[in-house]
């Protein structure tokens, strides 16, 4: 019998609410173990400001998806796009700070051997700014200059393959609409930060801060 999500409705954790997170229905061969968490990168542990409509607006690209639209763009106009989003992107990365618990919660998943991604529709350079800044560490890494990017499934899958987890075993953690739609798409768990934005999209757990994501562990770890 295949696992069964209870997502309906969808659960919230922290003080003065159930002590855990939704469970999973457990078939023959026992409780499935998150062996990897993929963690979003601006609104999840990087607390970066983005004025996103404004943005879109200057760059004039106003699709759903900005990347799919920028790359589409002829290459000089592409050229000229990207170096105006890179901008925007270095300043907001050089401006930002980490969210509280984030290297905290990177060692506790470190100390219960569980798998660190990192998944991005930011730059590379940004990122090895980040992790250089912070002394942060991941097992595996993706950005945009992957030619990958979310909200496709394709670089969820990809992290997945470079940490030998399956989708199944994994949690993706975000802020978006993106997260959820590249989570789901690519067969993982999805856990949204409450950041104060309006989503479209249901994810299977709503947590307050990166502490709770080691009470998604321990549930799914230690109970019976």
């Amino acid at each position: 019998m295949p696992m069964v999500k209870v997502i309906a409705p969808m659960h919230r954790c922290g003080a003065g609410r159930r002590p855990f997170p939704q469970r999973v229905t457990p078939d023959p061969r026992g409780l499935i173990m998150f062996k990897a968490v993929i963690f979003d990168f601006d609104g999840t542990i990087l607390d970066s400001q983005y004025d996103w409509k404004g943005i879109r607006e200057d760059l004039g690209l106003k699709q759903y998806s900005l990347l799919d639209q920028l790359y589409s763009l002829p290459e000089k106009e592409r050229e000229k796009t990207e170096r105006l989003l890179k901008g925007y992107e270095r300043h907001a990365t050089v401006c930002a700070d980490l969210f509280p618990g984030v290297r905290q919660v990177l060692e506790s998943l470190k100390e219960k051997r569980i798998k660190r991604g990192l998944l991005t529709n930011n730059s590379y350079d940004n990122v090895v700014f980040i992790t250089e800044k912070f002394d942060l560490i991941f097992d595996s890494i993706m950005t945009r200059d992957d030619g990958m990017w979310k909200p496709k499934k394709e670089p969820v899958l990809a992290i997945t393959r470079n940490l030998g987890v399956s989708p199944q075993e994994t949690l993706l953690v975000g802020d978006s609409d993106y997260d959820i739609i590249s989570a789901r798409s690519a067969g993982t768990s999805c856990a949204i930060l409450e950041r104060g934005k309006s989503l479209q999209e249901t994810p299977d757990y709503v947590l307050e801060n990166l502490w709770e994501i080691n009470r998604l562990m321990v549930t799914w770890n230690y109970e019976g």
